[in-house]
């Protein structure tokens, strides 16, 4: 029988504290829209207590398997032991599992017909297994409200500086214009009709008194170019003092980026930690007994667990 000592000790390793809890004490600048009170905010933190809360339940499985494995004399009693911990486990199985009526006694009863320990660890697989897919169950949960979250968060934002964005855009948009004006005066400077017509055209000039009937002459292009470099200072001057606000609304929004990024990372992860700790438990039952095959780092849901990379059970 394989030892399960560094099972346990392996699984308190893997299943570290993902650390998925709202990111106030790590923000700079998010953390003001934050309120612990509102429902998105509240709804996230109970289903990462919840996962915090399943986790600590396979440590404390996998030390149960400890104690049942140096506290018993005979095989017999091993599996007898084992059988009656999964009882305790039943309800809150069967709830988290979605298992049908009948199932989990099922298993329990083929795991007490089992002769050797790690028979009945190996008959206790499926409880296992639909336990994972509980696992991803409420992973795919916590997703889903972390995207409703940051959502929220984004709109906050975006209300808060909303003044802020609309002069931004205004900003843009007349500086942009200005600069073709100028082009479009600079075409008729090199002898090309037409950029005058678009200049007139394009309703740039506010002040109609800037444009001739008729052809213009050198002074009445040099007083347009006077015009519109005004505009452009005065866009300019306006642009300075915004600037600021402008810079805190865009360095919001990254903080706000990178912290989602950092708590979906650490979703991902746990989806495939969840899988290998169920598939290190599969391989120590089935009686391999070297521990570096159970959690073997060449295995593809260990892969996903070094990326990040998402997992389905």
């Amino acid at each position: 029988m394989a030892n399960v000592g560094v099972f346990a000790d392996q699984t308190i390793a893997t299943i570290t504290n993902p650390d998925l809890g709202l990111p106030v004490g790590k923000s700079v600048y998010v953390r003001e829209y934050i309120v612990q009170s509102e429902p998105e905010e509240q709804d996230f933190s109970k289903l990462e207590k919840e996962l915090e809360h399943r986790l600590l339940r396979l440590v404390q499985y996998s030390v149960a398997l400890v104690d049942i494995a140096e506290t018993s004399k005979s095989e017999a009693e091993k599996v007898e032991k084992y059988a009656n911990f999964l009882k305790t486990l039943q309800k809150q199985a069967e709830e988290r599992a979605e298992l049908e009526p009948g199932y989990y006694d099922d298993v329990i009863e083929k795991i007490s017909q089992q002769e050797k320990f790690h028979e009945a660890l190996q008959a206790a697989q499926p409880i296992l297994n639909a336990t994972g897919r509980g696992y991803q169950k409420l992973l795919d949960n916590l997703e889903k409200s972390l995207k409703v979250l940051e959502a929220k968060l984004d709109r906050k934002i975006d209300e808060r500086f909303e003044i802020v964005i609309k002069y931004q855009r205004a900003l843009e948009e007349e500086k942009y214009a200005v600069l073709i004006a100028l082009g479009r005066l600079y075409q008729t400077y090199k002898g090309e009709p037409e950029g005058f017509q678009q200049l007139r055209d394009g309703g740039v000039i506010r002040k109609k008194n800037l444009l001739p009937k008729g052809d213009p002459t050198e002074e009445d292009l040099s007083n347009i170019a006077e015009h519109l470099i005004k505009r452009l200072e005065i866009t300019h001057k306006i642009w300075q003092e915004i600037e600021p606000d402008w810079e805190l609304y865009r360095a919001t929004h990254r903080e706000l980026d990178e912290l989602y990024a950092l708590i979906k990372t650490g979703i991902n992860r746990t989806r495939a930690t969840v899988i290998i700790w169920a598939r290190a438990h599969q391989k120590m039952a089935s009686g391999k007994t070297n521990p570096a095959e159970w959690f073997d780092v060449d295995d593809a849901p260990a892969q996903l667990f070094r990326l990040g990379t998402k997992a389905v059970f």
